[in-house]
């Protein structure tokens, strides 16, 4: 790289990882992603050294150990929880940020210096990326360890060195293991890498990938010490957790998958949040890839790519985030791709390629500009607030994160998943005693109605939306972003690209008393509707 192609990638590295840090502060710090939340509670019940272990085992021990540290640095004292979720909020935003130079790096091996530039420009501003940039989970710690395995994995394959080959793959797979078990599936990259150097032989690659595995595993029971502690509660929640995956434990929030077809709904996700011309480009960049000299050095990712393909399309979860590592080595792909149609002849053709790939540019800044708009439940609680009456009842769905941004109000939970379920009149008996219904999110609406569990959510969704239960849409509040309306996930995303963070919130107000045997008369009646046809009735309040 020339010192100026350094210079741009340092600007590009700095822009993507503001696009990351902008509205950090997005809701408030009311906690309002649930799986941060659980993180977040997990890390405040750490009290070093009287309590050690955080009775919680959905992630590692290192996704809840690293912000309680930093958040206490940040209090300079014992952490409240938004110190917590400051803290967990930047290790996401920095490792985001780190990623475009690492991808960078990755391309610069591969394709050389434009390609680098190009990828780090498609990871600087790829819309998941910094979404999940924003939350304090893991996603953004792990796509940075992906890519720092394939880097490695890079200069295994040319040479072997004992310590860059093994020791420091073990390093970053242990802390990704540190942070979820899940990450066991990065070993691919090293290990590969490993078998593929003709110079090291069979007979000294093999004990060294054993040597890497033991210590990945060392490291992650050294970060997570309750595997090992308690170990009883590990395995039961590891059973849970995998029964959730599989679909033998159903819960209300993997409803959405009934139906979906393996593959082609990760597909059509990932198109979605890649907006269309990377996803395309990915595949152009690895055919390249693989008829350049430097073969060998895109084996491991794309042995990888395939792996863990298989194992997440073959999950009945097929939550977006599942697929969170494979994205940032689709970019780097796709850099390539970009790079090399970019240098053809025809001028029709590279504007075109420019063109396309502005729709992600713009989706992504969309996005990191939306997180610094009010959270639209916020502003919901704040309508409530100010209009609700004395003694006015609201009643909200059920597992809704958002009700926490409802202070100073009557409210209680609705009977909804009974209720639906054929058990009408004690759901009906709560409609008739609410006075504001607020719909925090499409969570329920979405997908009860076509879940065969729920005969009765089409009456209840069109009672409520046509007035027959005495209700009127009074307020609407959705996260307001520059070309949201042309970025915005359509019913058929996976609801968490929507809920967590950019949910659309209607008011429903009592404007006529209506019985509750009379809602309950027409909640009891079977019958379908359209979903399109409903959310045109949520969407145009």
């Amino acid at each position: 790289m020339t010192r100026t192609e350094r210079h741009w990638l340092l600007a590009v590295v700095a822009a993507g990882t503001l696009l990351r840090l902008i509205g950090i502060g997005w809701d408030g710090w009311l906690g309002l992603h649930p799986d941060e939340w659980n993180l977040v509670q997990a890390a405040l019940r750490l009290d070093w050294p009287n309590r050690l272990l955080p009775d919680f085992f959905a992630y590692n021990g290192l996704a809840v150990t690293l912000p309680r540290l930093l958040g206490a640095a940040i209090a300079l004292g014992p952490p409240e929880a938004h110190h917590v979720y400051l803290a967990a909020r930047l290790i996401s935003a920095l490792a985001g940020g780190a990623a475009i130079f690492v991808a960078a790096r990755v391309a610069l091996q591969l394709a050389g210096s434009r390609a680098a530039l190009l990828t780090a420009g498609l990871i600087a501003v790829s819309e998941p990326l910094i979404r999940w940039s924003h939350f304090g989970t893991t996603e953004s710690a792990l796509t940075l360890a992906v890519l720092l395995l394939w880097l490695l994995a890079i200069h295994a394959v040319r040479a072997p060195s004992r310590l860059r080959d093994v020791i420091l793959p073990a390093l970053v797979t242990g802390l990704a293991l540190g942070l979820k078990t899940s990450a066991a599936a990065f070993l691919v990259l090293p290990v590969s890498a490993l078998l593929l150097n003709r110079a090291r032989p069979l007979r000294l690659a093999l004990p060294d990938a054993v040597l890497l595995v033991l210590l990945a595993v060392a490291l992650m029971l050294a970060t997570s010490p309750g595997m090992l502690l308690d170990w009883t509660t590990f395995r039961a929640v590891m059973a849970y957790e995998g029964g959730i995956v599989a679909g033998t434990v159903p819960v209300f929030y993997t409803r959405q998958f009934d139906g979906s077809t393996p593959l082609l709904f990760e597909l059509r996700q990932l198109w979605g949040i890649m907006d269309g011309a990377p996803l395309l480009l990915a595949p152009v960049g690895m055919v390249l890839a693989l008829r350049s000299k430097r073969w060998k050095a895109a084996l491991p990712a794309l042995g990888f790519v395939l792996l863990y393909g298989i194992i997440v399309t073959g999950w009945e979860a097929r939550f977006v985030r599942y697929l969170a590592p494979v994205i940032p080595i689709l970019l780097v792909f796709a850099g390539l791709a970009a790079d090399r149609l970019l240098r053809l002849p025809s001028v029709t053709g590279r504007v075109a390629l420019i063109i396309a790939l502005g729709v992600p540019v713009a989706s992504g800044l969309s996005t990191a500009l939306g997180f610094l708009a009010q959270d639209p439940r916020i502003a919901a609680g704040r309508w409530v607030t100010d209009h609700a009456q004395p003694g006015d009842m609201v009643m909200f769905e059920p597992a809704e994160p958002g009700v926490v941004a409802f202070a100073n109000v009557e409210s209680a939970v609705l009977p909804l998943e009974a209720g639906l379920s054929g058990d009408a009149p004690p759901l009906a008996e709560a409609v008739a005693e609410a006075d504001i219904l607020p719909i925090l999110s499409r969570r329920h609406w979405s997908v009860l109605p076509r879940y065969p569990g729920t005969p009765l959510a089409c009456a209840y969704y069109t009672g409520l939306t046509d007035g027959s239960f005495g209700f009127r849409p009074v307020a609407t509040f959705r996260r307001e972003a520059p070309l949201a309306g042309l970025f915005f996930p359509g019913l058929a995303a996976e609801e968490t690209r929507v809920v967590f963070d950019r949910p659309h919130v209607v008011i429903f107000a009592r404007t006529e008393a209506v019985p509750a045997e009379t809602i309950a008369r027409l909640l009891d009646t079977e019958q379908t509707c359209d979903i399109g046809q409903l959310a045109g009735s949520f969407a145009a309040r």
